[in-house]
């Protein structure tokens, strides 16, 4: 009989799957337009229960087996295992369909059979780091072995399972840390010494041999840097780790992780508010598509809010609000916009509409419901026209029907978008109120930087443009003497400059 350290890596797993599970993975293939590996897999399937060696599948493939071929077909058979990262995610739990089928061959007296995908199961769940199947087959085969009286190999085995359990707990231990510790939405207060030991204790596990720990490490690091210590997420050093981290679920992308935790989206967040990344750009464009390329392949979102899709609708509408906010009061607003850009933001839009529908929004996803409101009324507002008004009633409401939760990290945004409807819509009165209940309900409370710069900004044109008061336009000159003093807020610089422009303010207003 053939042992499994004659195959390859793809026939073992092409081996292990059920009919379900195969045809998910070849879908796969086929709508990724894969189709060498496509080719690869159905030959391994059709010859199954038996197997080609290396040399008669690479024939099958290429024709020959010459040294050109055997580096082709080597690359080739690494490469289609990569794409089961699809089923990872999707399934992890892909290989727990052999558990009956061990035990009936055992129970048959098929012990040669049995223990053929044992070992097969095992090299599998050991590659994509299956732990739950890693632990099954190992207490099979530690029972086995002091059955037949094989203590050496029980032994052997028995140091196995403890390595397991162990690197299990330790991944156990790093999520619970994110969801008991340093989870925001819980509102607990951490001190700094705490998030130092997490973070060392996340560091320490940067080059573990396990990849799922390893992965998890990294993420974990990134997560805490970006809610927690946001000055060192600014340092050109979490640039690095982030390159790191993405190489690295690139190389191991079938690694599995618990049903439901999709690490590649959450991940993606973090690098698209990465400093380094310029979503107007060519590759900022790219990786906002690979990151919705990946959330519309994950089918358990189907059942839950999709959290990623909204986190990358607030990173469009946030780079549009970035762009074009300074513009919404124009009435050539619709001249000064990229048709293509004023397209997106009507259909990001109409995606916000839908899913605020979602049946589950107020009971599961209240701060959610209240991010995806301040959305959609953000997207009404730059879509101009009569969106304005429709933005500010929505923010309004917003305002009034979640006045007793707290509403921390969106306050600022809630009233900056105010300040822009009601400003494109020469409310001025309104803009001096909305300022008002802004520094009121903030007093105390830690706001967004650019965000409070930018409501000063509304707040000093409109009452300039209210009552022609000098001492609006000397604070605004001092405004923007701050941001054109700081590399990093070129566009709130560039935003006064129109602005004095448009309304033909004094020149002397952004002199140096």
């Amino acid at each position: 009989m053939v042992q499994t350290s004659d195959l390859l890596t793809i026939q073992k797993f092409i081996f292990l799957l059920d009919d379900f599970h195969y045809q998910e993975f070849t879908r796969h293939l086929l709508a990724s337009k894969a189709e060498l590996p496509l080719k690869l897999s159905q030959v391994i399937r059709k010859k199954l229960p038996e197997f080609d060696d290396h040399a008669g599948l690479c024939i099958k493939i290429y024709g020959k087996y010459e040294k050109n071929e055997r580096l082709a077909f080597n690359q080739l058979a690494s490469y289609t295992f990569k794409l089961s990262a699809n089923l990872s995610i999707n399934y992890p739990a892909y290989l727990s369909v052999n558990y009956p089928v061990l035990q009936r061959l055992i129970n048959k007296g098929q012990t040669a059979d049995g223990n053929f995908l044992a070992k097969a199961m095992l090299e599998i769940a050991e590659k994509i780091e299956d732990h739950s199947t890693q632990i099954f087959v190992l207490k099979f085969l530690i029972q086995q072995a002091f059955l037949m009286k094989q203590s050496t190999v029980g032994v052997k085995y028995t140091n196995e399972l403890d390595a397991v359990y162990h690197i299990e707990k330790q991944c156990h231990d790093v999520l619970s840390i994110l969801r008991l510790n340093l989870n925001i939405a819980l509102d607990s207060t951490i001190s700094k010494d705490k998030i130092a030991e997490y973070k060392k204790l996340f560091l320490s596990y940067h080059n573990h041999t396990s990849c799922s720990l390893k992965l998890l490490a990294k993420y974990a690091y990134i997560y805490t840097l970006y809610f927690h210590d946001p000055e060192q997420f600014k340092d050109p050093s979490t640039g690095a780790l982030i390159d790191d981290l993405e190489k690295d679920l690139n190389n191991y992308s079938y690694i599995v992780f618990p049903f439901g935790f999709d690490i590649k989206s959450n991940f993606s967040f973090y690098k698209l508010n990465s400093q380094k990344l310029d979503l107007t750009s060519k590759a900022g464009q790219k990786d906002f598509d690979e990151l919705k390329k990946h959330y519309s392949s994950v089918q358990f979102w189907n059942s839950y809010l999709n959290i990623p899709e909204i986190f990358a609708m607030a990173l469009k509408a946030s780079n549009y609000l970035t762009a074009y906010h300074h513009y919404v009061h124009r009435a050539d607003y619709n001249k000064m916009i990229p048709a293509e850009v004023l397209q997106e933001i009507k259909s990001l839009s109409e995606r916000c509409k839908e899913l605020l529908k979602h049946s589950g929004l107020e009971k599961y996803y209240k701060h959610d419901l209240i991010n995806l409101e301040l959305l959609y009324s953000g997207l009404l507002i730059l879509s101009a026209g009569p969106g304005i008004k429709k933005g500010a009633e929505e923010l309004e409401s917003v305002l009034i029907l979640y006045q007793q939760v707290n509403l921390a990290g969106t306050t600022d945004s809630i009233f900056l978008f105010l300040m822009i409807a009601y400003f494109a819509m020469r409310q001025y009165d309104k803009c001096a109120q909305t300022f008002k209940r802004y520094v009121r309900i903030t007093k105390g409370k830690s706001v967004y930087e650019d965000n409070d710069v930018e409501i000063h900004i509304y707040y000093y044109l409109s009452q300039w443009l209210a009552f022609k008061s000098n001492q609006y336009l000397v604070k605004l000159k001092n405004t923007y003497n701050q941001v054109a003093a700081d590399g990093a807020r070129a566009e709130q610089a560039k935003a006064i400059e129109e602005l004095s422009e448009y309304f033909e303010l004094p020149v002397d207003l952004v002199s140096a």
